[in-house]
């Protein structure tokens, strides 16, 4: 039996895989791949060694731990196939956005469960994956499945009624990044910056502001004083920030993803 299995080779999958193989937790004829696109399968059977399945049942009976890495809206037409060739010894962990745990169980009688909401930052091991384990879970278990994505970046272990916030702020949270890195840049052009060198110093504040966070445990308010001196050209920014009401919109944000991860 394969150590790991994964139905959907997406970004998310992909990266995982990039992690496992990095850390050196399975070597890739430990891990077996299957989606039904034959071009992205070709690719990560070429790319990273991995096994190939021929379908979601030979995933389903070989494969100890079963990642599901489907988009939550395939997801219904995916389990029923897969469910009834799960055994008691086998785990599953689902990245699926908005299914439960309880609704996980509803289509898996045997195995254990996990639900892990990732990052796109995985794909370069600064990912953020929070992580909600069953009661029953063994400790072998969460070991196990805490070094698989801590292979991607750091983890968080919480309880399940948070896991939906937590992934509409750390699992959404690169797309609301992007977009005020790009008006960032955009900025910059308009002031008479290249284009390129717009998104260099964008992009490194962005990562410098956050490791001074992380590194220095500062919150973030005592960051931006830091910067803006009285009467000086950042309190004037902010100001504008401010009038635009940047922190209401962001937070309207995260909370029409949590309303909208609720839908799936």
């Amino acid at each position: 039996m394969a150590r790991i299995g994964f139905i959907g080779a997406g970004n998310m999958a992909e990266a995982i895989i990039r992690g496992i193989l990095g850390n050196r937790l399975y070597a890739g004829h430990e891990i077996l791949v299957y989606d039904a696109n034959p071009q992205r399968m070709d690719y990560m059977v070429e790319t990273y060694k991995v096994v190939p399945a021929a379908s979601n049942e030979e995933m389903a009976e070989r494969a100890a731990l079963l990642v599901l890495a489907v988009k939550p809206q395939v997801a219904p037409s995916v389990l029923p196939s897969v469910a009834p060739h799960i055994d008691g010894d086998q785990s599953i962990v689902s990245i699926l956005a908005g299914w439960s745990l309880e609704t996980l169980r509803g289509y898996f009688r045997k195995g254990s469960l996990v639900r892990v909401m990732p990052n796109m930052p995985a794909l370069v091991g600064q990912g953020m994956s929070a992580i909600s384990f069953e009661p029953s879970a063994s400790e072998a278990l969460k070991k196990t499945v805490l070094d698989i994505f801590a292979a991607t970046g750091e983890v968080e272990v919480l309880p399940e009624h948070q896991l939906d916030a937590a992934g509409a702020l750390s699992g959404s949270g690169p797309a609301y990044v992007a977009c005020f890195m790009e008006a960032l840049a955009d900025a910059g052009v308009r002031e008479g910056l290249p284009r390129a060198t717009a998104y260099r110093l964008a992009a490194q504040t962005l990562k410098g502001t956050a490791a001074v966070q992380l590194e220095t445990g500062k919150l973030p308010a005592e960051i931006k004083d830091m910067v803006c001196s009285p009467g000086g050209t950042s309190i004037v920014g902010v100001y504008e920030l401010e009038r635009g009401r940047m922190r209401a919109a962001v937070i309207d944000a995260v909370h029409g993803a949590v309303l909208r991860t609720k839908e799936l």
